[in-house]
This record gives structure tokens, sequence and C-alpha cells, in this order.
């Protein structure tokens, strides 16, 4: 689980990173994130939509998998960034692990946070 410190808290936080925020996509996800200086440490959401995954168990499941990669390789990134990952696709369920934190890691050195 992610630390507190690494969470975004209430929807006025989104705001900022979603008006000036960069984007990255690929076909299971879209990866937004934005250089916030004013922060110590980098902060993460992950956001499942009722369209893409009907079911709470399984939008809950996409959302562990998502902030374990990221908690795991948290320590490696550049700090003072927020990174929102919206999940696009149910594939995102079905895909290995290895695949699916490979895909996240390419994002965020294109992105040059890693």
């Amino acid at each position: 689980m992610l630390a507190y410190r690494f969470r975004f808290h209430g929807h006025a936080s989104f705001n900022f990173l979603y008006r000036f925020g960069k984007t990255y996509r690929t076909r299971l996800f879209t990866l937004r994130i934005v250089s916030n200086p004013r922060r110590a440490n980098n902060r993460y959401a992950v956001v499942v939509a009722k369209k893409v995954l009907k079911a709470s168990p399984d939008r809950n499941r996409a959302r562990r998998r998502i902030y374990e990669i990221l908690r795991k390789n948290s320590a490696a990134m550049s700090p003072g960034y927020d990174v929102v990952t919206t999940v696009s696709s149910k594939d995102i369920l079905t895909v290995p692990h290895a695949e699916l934190e490979k895909l996240i890691l390419d994002n965020l050195r294109q992105a040059q946070v890693l």
C-alpha cells in the first residue's frame, strides 16, 4: 500500500495537474505528469472509471496493481512530481505484471521522471 504522504487529497489537488500536466498514452492507460516544486515527495493517483470496469473488485484490483508498481519504483524517481494514471482498458487485469511494469516505467522514463 502506498503511504499517505504519497497520495492526492481532495479533488481540488487534481486541478493543477489536469491543467498543466503532460500526457503519455498507451493502449491500457494514460499517464499525466507535472512537476510540482512545492512538494518534497511525489504524489500518485490511479483513476479507474466505472465505464471501463463495472465491478468494484476489478477496479480495486487494477488500482492495486498500478499502485504496487509505483510504490516499488518510487525511490528511483525524481522528487517533486504529481502523477495520475487513468485506466482506459479492461485488459489491464489480464496483462502480465512484468509487461504492465515495463509500460509504466517506459512512460516514466519518457517523461524524465525515472
